[in-house]
């Protein structure tokens, strides 16, 4: 997609709801994502990325849990937190030294990520504290003209975003419920989550 390649901010669906995207490598463009959501940059923002081949130049390490999680539930509304590798610079880790990444089921996302070839940001298109937006009016209503591109995908086939899950040190924990119940996490890594 020439509007993100070029700079831009595109908003699109995804499985989820609709997506805010910018490459993450592009320290312009992802401040002007933070600037759009009205989203302070000490606040960390999840990624998007093709594949689990993309992991290994962007996490420092991943453990087992990790890859039974991403074997079992990617691409899926399931967002894991990795050590970041010291050498992948992005505001989107907001200064911390982890960084949530997610590779989402929605043909559409996929085809932009592989159109783009750089991790996107991966956030709702929304304002910071305004509600999901499940269809391109509501991305519409709440950010307007302040984003290049909004690609209307029709509604999204989720309502609820991603769970997020920290794999970064021992035990899996619960940062955020969404959309993946945790049942079905802890069937797939086969331990017990912290909430």
């Amino acid at each position: 997609m020439d509007v993100i390649t070029g700079g831009g901010v595109a908003a699109f669906p995804t499985d989820t709801v609709y997506g805010l995207a910018a490459n993450v490598l592009d320290r312009d463009a992802m401040k002007r994502v933070y600037t759009i959501k009205n989203r302070p940059l000490t606040k960390a923002m999840p990624i998007f990325v093709a594949d689990s081949k993309a992991l290994s130049s962007i996490a420092a390490e991943i453990s087992e849990t990790a890859r039974k999680l991403i074997n079992r539930m990617w691409p899926g509304a399931l967002t894991l937190v990795f050590k970041l590798n010291p050498d992948f610079k992005t505001l989107a880790a907001a200064g911390g030294d982890t960084i949530a990444i997610r590779i989402p089921n929605h043909d559409m996302t996929l085809k932009i990520l592989a159109e783009t070839g750089v991790p996107l940001s991966g956030t709702s298109a929304n304002l910071a504290s305004g509600a999901n937006p499940i269809t391109a009016d509501d991305v519409y209503g709440q950010i307007g003209d302040s984003v290049d591109i909004i690609v209307d995908g029709g509604p999204c086939p989720g309502t609820v975003a991603s769970t997020i899950i920290d794999v970064s040190q021992g035990r899996p924990k619960i940062v955020r419920y969404g959309a993946v119940p945790k049942e079905h996490i802890e069937e797939a890594c086969g331990t017990d989550v912290v909430s």
